[in-house]
């Protein structure tokens, strides 16, 4: 017996719609019966999208400590290297969860964050390894380590990219 049937989905490329099954959280041979059924009607149904490029750690700060009037790189540069020192491991968290959760209900489930290794306390990192715990069941989540204020030029920067790479980024 399926778990899931899911009738009438629409594959891409195919102008007839398919009936598919889902058995142990797999596709499945389709079975005459199953525990629960859902009806597509015709809607598109594709593999798992994949978020290759974001910067987590600053989702939904916008404005926060002020907004980028300038619009260039560098006061970005600057307003995110005032923000930063107002992380909280929390916080960082609460905003990734909303924005993974959006993420999800749009198909993604392989996320590539690039997170920022320039906090001496490595809010950031903490917070995104934890959760990357949390969620690994619903979306992988694959952490770069981004040294945003240098590696060299940074007081401390190697010893932080160290740390970093040691916590699983």
């Amino acid at each position: 017996m399926l778990d899931l049937l899911l009738h009438g989905a629409r594959l891409p490329g195919e102008a007839e719609t398919r009936d598919i099954g889902i058995k142990d959280g797999l596709i499945s041979e389709l079975e005459p019966e199953a525990r629960h059924s859902v009806d597509l009607g015709g809607a598109l149904v594709t593999p798992a999208l994949v978020e290759p490029h974001i910067h987590l750690d600053a989702v939904l700060t916008v404005g926060e400590p002020r907004h980028n009037e300038s619009g260039s790189l560098f006061e970005g540069i600057a307003i995110w290297a005032d923000r930063v020192k107002q992380l909280t491991v929390d916080d960082v968290k609460q905003r990734v969860r909303t924005v993974l959760r959006w993420q999800l209900a749009n198909g993604v489930q392989f996320v590539r964050s690039h997170v920022d290794v320039c906090d001496p306390e490595l809010r950031a990192v903490r917070a995104l390894t934890e959760l990357r715990q949390e969620i690994g069941d619903q979306i992988t989540l694959q952490l770069v380590a981004f040294p945003q204020q240098g590696i060299m030029s940074f007081d401390g920067g190697e010893e932080l990219m160290r740390k970093a790479v040691d916590m699983g980024v």
